[in-house]
This record gives structure tokens, C-alpha cells and sequence, in this order.
């Protein structure tokens, strides 16, 4: 169903006589927005598959976790070498809370 959708159909469009028909050039039309919109999803897929951000990501400084409060502020727990911080993230960054070391949680 979706190689007839993404596939079969755009080249049909593109095959048909175009030169007297303006229903011809409807579907041309969005033959050719099918297959932008399959190429994005494609393209979409294969960046998901290859994680780019993953090879941005520091070793060590994680974030935990997050919690908005509203469109510009947001709690954050981050952990900074293996030590754990709730930080308050708004127009500036404030030190909550030092929830401590995650050595001392596993033992």
C-alpha cells in the first residue's frame, strides 16, 4: 500500500500527457509533493537511526532529568562526575539542591 502510495503513483503522474490537461499537472503536483515528503520521512529515519546527537554528547555532564515550569523555566537534575544537581534553569542557572554522589547511593 505505501509503495503504491509513494511510488507507483508519482510515476504515473509524471508519465502522463501533460501538455493539454491541467488535471495532468495537478498530479504532477502532487506526485512531486509525495516524493519530497517520502525523501524528508527517509531522510528523518536514517539521522534517527544514526544518532547524531549521541556523538555531541559529554561524558561527563548527563542530564537526569527534566521538569518544565513554564515556557522559560524548567528543574533540571544533572549529573556532573558521577556527583548529582538539581538546578533551577531560567534567565540564569541557580544551584538548587546538591543531591549527592551516586558512589554513596549504591552502597
Amino acid at each position: 500500500m505505501i509503495a503504491i502510495l509513494f511510488v507507483i503513483f508519482p510515476l504515473a503522474c509524471f508519465a502522463a500527457d501533460s501538455q493539454q490537461h491541467y488535471a495532468a499537472y495537478t498530479l504532477k503536483a502532487f506526485g512531486s509533493l509525495l516524493i519530497v515528503l517520502s525523501l524528508m520521512f527517509a531522510a528523518m529515519y536514517v539521522l534517527k537511526k544514526v544518532n547524531v546527537a549521541s556523538r555531541f554528547k559529554s561524558s561527563r555532564i548527563k542530564v537526569l532529568d527534566r521538569l518544565y515550569v513554564d515556557n522559560k523555566h524548567s528543574i533540571l537534575i544533572v549529573e556532573i562526575d558521577d556527583k548529582e544537581y538539581a538546578l533551577g534553569v531560567g534567565d540564569d542557572v541557580n544551584v538548587i539542591s546538591i543531591l549527592g554522589s551516586k558512589n554513596a547511593k549504591d552502597n
